[in-house]
């Protein structure tokens, strides 16, 4: 950074059900000295924290707002059917 003593940090954005441990541990394991700072955020204010600077980079899901964010999927998740063990639907493979 030129002309400026500040430390770089980087702030990462996460919406819920995201858990951003994992990107948190292997972080500190890469970068220990470039503090990470978490910013929950809902779903709808997620696109503007990025648009404002608030955060570098955020956790989210798909789809992306805009041409001016770029996405980068990291894996699909997969949709499952919680049901009790006796209901009938527990005896299907698929649900749809």
């Amino acid at each position: 950074m030129t002309g400026s003593e500040a430390s770089p940090s980087f702030r990462l954005a996460y919406v819920p059900g995201v858990t951003p441990s994992k990107w948190v541990r292997i972080w500190n394991e890469r970068l220990p000295d470039v503090p990470l700072t978490l910013l929950g955020v809902t779903p709808a204010e997620a696109f503007g924290v990025l648009r404002d600077g608030r955060a570098d980079a955020a956790l989210l899901r798909l789809p992306v707002d805009g041409d001016d964010l770029s996405a980068i999927p990291l894996y699909t998740e997969t949709t499952v059917v919680v049901v009790p063990k006796d209901h009938l639907f527990a005896a299907a493979e698929e649900v749809s």
